[in-house]
């Protein structure tokens, strides 16, 4: 998989609220994004499985990879290629820590389940939303780790 194309620079949470081993969701700029932070080092990616749109950030994180809570489907951070199902593979995004705020570049093209965003080169704030069924737009919040009612992707910050 090529590296991130370059894009809008997003604020995603503080540095602080990122601990080791742990994995972060939030909607940017209208694309769900995960951010993993392990070994001192951040991991930024889609935040929904391909296979049915779990929130990967409630999957396990392990050296290297994460793996989705509903069916264990496993993606490298470095390829975002999937181990189970060949061909499967979720985006991978530019992240750095700088001035103790956790920040992300999300490219101008990247797949949006709903419009938003700042303006090229601007840094815009994240909010943690939920995805409904009908392909990922901002619904009501939910409790970390609950599915929406109608089985719909949930994507939020926890």
């Amino acid at each position: 998989m090529p590296p991130p194309a370059p894009g809008t620079l997003h604020d995603f949470c503080a540095a602080a609220d990122l601990g080791e081993g742990e994995v972060l969701s939030r909607l940017i700029a209208g694309v769900a994004v995960a951010v993993a932070r392990q070994g001192g080092r951040l991991s930024a990616f889609g935040a929904l499985c391909p296979h049915q749109q779990a929130d990967l950030s409630d999957g396990l994180l392990d050296p290297g990879g994460i793996t989705c809570s509903w069916h264990l489907w496993r993606f490298d951070l470095a390829t975002g290629e999937c181990e189970m199902a060949p061909g499967a593979s979720i985006p991978l995004f530019a992240a750095r820590e700088q001035g103790g705020r956790v920040l992300v570049e999300v490219p101008a093209d990247a797949a949006r389940p709903s419009s938003g965003g700042a303006a090229s080169g601007e840094t815009a704030s994240s909010e943690s939303v939920n995805g409904d069924a009908a392909g990922g737009s901002p619904a009501e919040m939910r409790p970390s780790g609950e599915r929406p009612a109608d089985g719909g992707p949930s994507c939020e910050g926890r």
